[in-house]
């Protein structure tokens, strides 16, 4: 074993600054593979229903989608396509309001379908030759492009235009007659007419249009002859406009939700996605529960209070996976005698209570665990400490806070969340509350767990001293209140959720110091307002 420190060698130190933080930009299949801790998710996943995949920003419902897909593609399961929702559409589909909102919808899925084309199209010559039918099965390709450029022609008699033209002659004259009887006669004639030309135009409209029953039928007829599953997996849902978002769920539920053999995967966050509206007398979009599944959330996975010593552990192999992608193989093992995500938090931090510290830290989003362990990594060997420490985790997760989840608060979220921290961490000495269902659906609220500054504990917590009344737990963000670690005013840090084994829906939630009760620590909606 070495008696260099991790914190010292060069190739450890270049490891930890090529972590990547987000999934969609690591390009390399092998390392996402080496890199992904399944909680569990991917047994849910990998199955024939199509499902939502909830979680906030940062939980790696990007990395379960790409592990999902490399998965189903090694295991040559049919053709699988993602999708990321950020690379569709216009400036023109998302702010042109002159364009009505069923067309720029419209515009959205014709995006959407071409990529699940282009992905058959070499899904189909990659797999089959000539003598399978891969002939045959392209035609199938072309058909469905032809749906996806159909037009649908109009015309409309737009204006009649009436013109009058008049003709007008007029004439004179004088004859002399100079024979036997002379006479002379005056004549003068006029003669006029007049007559109406009427012109009529019209207007000729050529609008898109996707033919749903050709779509299915092409469709359904290519995966049945192929003995295949199309699966669809959407990324990054909740980047759409919400007021799309019906719309384009409409779409999915006609073009593609009717064919048995295609599977479609949704990811999103929870309070910034609506799959269904109402639209006069009709209901538009997809039927959360009948049409689709929405049972999974990410979040559920990585709350450390309900099952610390699991979530310590995936947290441990998170970090040990991430390093190990960017080191020669078993360099941590020959050089010291690394083996295990356990042996990892050993050597690198100071104490299991400074890894418990960087876990509560990160508050349940696995990028803030990678982003605050980057910081105290390089905070720490910057002041020539062996392994990481408390003080670079408090530092550098206040930094993390400031720069990465207070900066995008607006005034009023600001407002509100130092309401909430002013009640419940200065008169209460506490970190969480209690939310009714009315206050629950907030849009003040939601924002601000969006933003990660809140974070949701548990849902439907039965206080016993109001008998049917549902209640979800949430805590203030770490960073919020690191700078009062250590004071008089240090709110309690963890919480016991009892029979958590069991996760009863009628479990107390208490300080785990003190067991002083915080069922009455109930968040009121004035403080939203």
């Amino acid at each position: 074993m070495s008696g260099q420190s991790l914190l010292e060698d060069p190739l450890v130190k270049q490891a930890v600054s090529k972590i990547s933080e987000r999934s969609e930009k690591q390009t390399e299949v092998d390392k996402i593979r080496a890199s992904f801790v399944d909680t569990g998710v991917i047994g849910q996943l990998d199955n024939k229903n199509s499902q939502i995949l909830f979680g906030r920003r940062g939980t790696g419902k990007t990395h379960a989608l790409k592990y999902l897909e490399e998965t189903l593609k090694r295991d040559r399961q049919g053709c699988v396509v993602y999708i990321d929702c950020r690379t569709l559409g216009s400036t023109a589909q998302f702010s042109d309001e002159d364009i009505a909102l069923p067309r720029r919808c419209l515009m959205l899925f014709k995006d959407m379908l071409d990529p699940i084309f282009s992905e058959l199209y070499s899904w189909i010559i990659s797999s089959f030759t000539e003598e399978e039918g891969a002939y045959q099965f392209l035609e199938y390709i072309s058909k469905l492009e032809q749906v996806m450029v159909a037009l649908s022609t109009s015309q409309r008699k737009e204006t009649i235009e009436l013109a009058r033209q008049s003709d007008f002659k007029n004439e004179s004259g004088a004859t002399i007659n100079v024979s036997e009887s002379p006479s002379m006669a005056l004549n003068n004639s006029r003669v006029s007419s007049e007559s109406t030309i009427a012109k009529e135009s019209y207007q000729v409209t050529h609008e898109e249009k996707i033919h749903f029953p050709d779509l299915h039928s092409h469709l359904s007829s290519l995966l049945a002859d192929t003995g295949s599953q199309l699966v669809v997996l959407v990324d990054e849902w909740a980047s759409i406009p919400i007021d799309l978002q019906p719309f384009l769920a409409e779409f999915l539920r006609r073009g593609l939700f009717p064919v048995t053999r295609c599977t479609l995967k949704i990811a999103s966050l929870e309070h910034r996605s609506s799959f269904r509206t109402r639209l006069g007398d009709k209901d538009i979009g997809l039927e959360v529960g009948a049409d689709i599944s929405a049972a999974l959330d990410l979040d559920d996975y990585y709350v450390i209070d309900r099952n610390p010593s699991q979530v310590l552990a995936f947290y441990a192999d998170i970090l040990y996976r991430h390093l190990q992608v960017y080191l020669p193989p078993d360099h941590l093992r020959d050089k010291y005698s690394i083996s295990s995500p356990a042996d990892f938090v050993s050597a690198c931090f100071s104490s299991d209570d400074s890894f418990k510290e960087i876990s509560r830290a990160a508050e349940g989003v696995v990028r803030d665990l990678i982003n605050i362990f980057k910081l105290a990594f390089f905070n720490s060997a910057k002041r020539s400490r062996p392994k990481i420490d408390k003080t670079a985790i408090r530092n550098e997760a206040r930094e993390w806070y400031e720069k990465d989840k207070s900066a995008d608060l607006d005034d009023k979220m600001e407002k509100v969340l130092g309401r909430i921290i002013h009640d419940v961490i200065g008169s209460r000495q506490a970190r969480a509350f209690l939310a009714s269902r009315a206050v629950q659906k907030h849009p003040l609220l939601q924002r601000l767990c969006d933003a990660r500054v809140l974070h949701l504990v548990q849902r439907g917590y039965a206080d016993k001293d109001n008998p049917g009344v549902r209640y979800n737990i949430y805590c203030i963000d770490y960073g919020a209140y690191v700078d009062l670690i250590g004071t008089k005013s240090q709110p309690q840090l963890d919480l016991l959720l009892e029979g958590a084994a069991e996760m009863s829906s009628d479990c107390h939630v208490v300080p785990l110091d003190d067991k002083r009760s915080i069922r009455r620590i109930i968040l009121p909606e004035e403080i939203l307002n």
